[in-house]
């Protein structure tokens, strides 16, 4: 099965299968011991902050592995940080004479010291005969029983299996990165990666210290092999450690966030790892978020849901800056109804500056051009722990009640410092503060609710594309479920509807037919369908159906 398959290979020919290839020790021809340079290149300039980012998506145009996950994964989550991205199939043929022309695409430089540019490749990868990395489209199969079970696919792909092997050497790659008169990062998903930051010579000159950063991420060291872990990690730990502009996050901090995640997961996933190409004066590359989109493809989902339906209606969305609450508030005043997004405030002001960049912002302005209504306000516990929602006074309304609540608190993954909860008795802990937080929210907005609400508790994804993704999507599951059945047992919800849609473990980034993508229509539309009919439900109807303390089961669970 291509999901089984690991990035190293034989290029004999290459594989990201357990099949390791061979190749001979490369022989150093120069007796003489190097001559080293002082390497302790001191400087006090500091840390550049970009103003544009370039991405480049690798990979060959025939490959045997099931990388399109994850470049459209990463795609995704760089296109959601405000980089420029575009994606390149490699040729099977002249391979590095038309990638060569690309590269050159990517690097004019219009500000060399705010623009960052980033390669990226995913596929196979492998130590050849001089102990460079060479990258690679797909391997040879070792037995006739392989070829014969790889016949169906290739049949479907309309693809040729037994195709000559394309491949690129990643120091050409390299040589060319490090002559252009910019910061860059190259991050390699592939076998042996660590191997793409070597050189023929052991002696560093010093005119080879050079006044620009380049660093490399690979998914392992050499003769090691990598699998499907490190692109998912990647984009979670960016997703949930670059949440507002003002973030910014170094690649030490990121490949250590990676790593506290990836550990966990066990012998599959191997160490991500973070080496200089060349050596500098300026310091480290520091990624940064430059603004907060709603990518293309995930407008487009909400381009059916147009009308009155619930035109008249006050929506209050608990955590709609991102997420499931993002789509619910979109999909909301889509229909008519007036949106209010209740943004945890972790910072002064954070979400109120209204700063377009904002993810929250992005949605009000989105809303504006399809002539719907959403502003934002803010909660925060006070000084005795008590949750306040003073914000929730209306500038112009002050009688103003809601018909709908989407609690969309989220459930917490990470500590204070951003490092992931691991232990058995932190995630118990999580799950207790996070039922008790989620409880008191709805409590307290209840003097603001009308009689027969709808109080809808969900699931917030946000932060949840890495490999832990179906584990913490159970527990925050039976979290919400929980929480639902116990609402609707208690006195102060009786004159009130009580549910929870649980949108399932593909959502944001649905899977279907084992591609990723943002929004995939039919299984986006039934989660979305599923608030719009609970959202509009009468009281009498709801009586009819006995639908309080229901959850919804949307898509696959795990």
């Amino acid at each position: 099965m291509p999901g089984d398959r690991n990035r190293q290979g034989d290029f004999s020919r290459v594989s990201r299968t357990g099949r390791v290839y061979r190749t001979r020790r490369a022989q150093r021809t120069d007796p003489a011991l190097p001559q080293y340079t002082n390497i302790n290149i001191t400087t006090s300039a500091p840390d550049r902050k970009y103003t544009l980012v370039k991405v480049l998506i690798l990979f060959f145009e025939y490959n045997d592995l099931n990388i399109k996950p994850e470049t459209t994964q990463f795609k995704a989550t760089c296109e959601s940080l405000g980089y420029e991205v575009t994606v390149y199939e490699i040729k099977m043929k002249d391979s590095w004479e038309d990638l060569e022309k690309e590269l050159k695409k990517l690097f004019p430089i219009r500000a060399e010291k705010t623009e960052l540019r980033i390669i990226y490749y995913d596929g196979h990868g492998g130590i050849n005969d001089d102990s460079s990395l060479t990258l690679a489209s797909h391997t040879f199969s070792k037995s006739m029983q392989e070829i014969i079970n790889a016949l169906p696919q290739s049949v479907r792909d309309q693809s040729d299996a037994l195709q000559d092997i394309a491949e690129v050497n990643w120091r050409d790659i390299v040589n060319m990165v490090n002559a252009m008169k910019c910061d860059t990062l190259a991050i390699l998903d592939c076998c042996d990666a660590g191997a793409g930051a070597t050189t023929t010579s052991l002696a560093e000159k010093d005119e080879q210290v050079i006044d620009y950063k380049k660093e490399l991420i690979g998914a392992c060291g050499w003769r090691a092999e990598a699998r499907y872990h490190m692109t998912p990690t990647l984009c979670s730990v960016l997703r949930s450690g670059l949440r507002e502009v003002q973030h910014s996050m170094s690649i030490s901090t990121l490949i250590r966030r990676m790593n506290n995640r990836m550990v966990g997961i066990g012998e599959a996933a191997p160490q991500a790892v973070h080496y200089l190409l060349k050596r500098n004066t300026v310091g480290k590359i520091i990624l940064p978020r430059l603004k907060a989109i709603i990518p293309p493809d995930e407008r487009d989902i909400y381009e059916p849901f147009r009308g009155e339906r619930l035109k008249d209606y006050n929506a209050l969305i608990l955590g709609g800056d991102t997420g499931i609450g993002r789509s619910a508030a979109i999909t909301f005043s889509r229909k008519g109804a007036d949106v209010t997004i209740l943004y945890r405030a972790y910072a002064v002001d954070q979400a109120m500056s209204g700063d377009p960049k904002n993810d929250a912002q992005a949605i009000v302005e989105l809303a504006k051009e399809w002539d719907g209504k959403v502003r934002l306000c803010q909660f925060r516990r006070n000084r005795s722990g008590a949750i306040s929602l003073d914000s929730l006074e209306p500038h112009d309304q002050a009688d103003m009640k809601f018909d709908i609540l989407v609690n969309n608190l989220g459930y917490k993954f990470e500590d204070d410092n951003g490092e992931n909860i691991s232990s058995t008795e932190e995630y118990d802990s999580a799950a207790r503060l996070t039922f008790l937080e989620g409880d008191q929210v709805v409590k307290a907005v209840l003097p603001f609710m009308r009689t027969s609400s709808k109080i809808i508790n969900t699931v917030s994804l946000e932060q949840l594309d890495g490999p832990f993704f179906r584990k913490e999507y159970e527990t925050a599951a039976r979290v919400i479920e929980y929480l639902t059945k116990y609402q609707a047992s208690q006195e102060e919800y009786t004159n009130h509807i009580v549910t929870a849609i649980l949108p399932g473990v593909e959502w944001p980034l649905l899977v279907k037919d084992e591609e990723v993508v943002l929004s995939p229509p039919w299984e986006a539309l039934k989660v979305l369908d599923c608030f719009l009919l609970v959202a509009s439900l009468t009281r009498e109807r709801a009586a009819e159906l006995k639908i309080t303390g229901t959850t919804f089961h949307i898509g696959r669970e795990g």
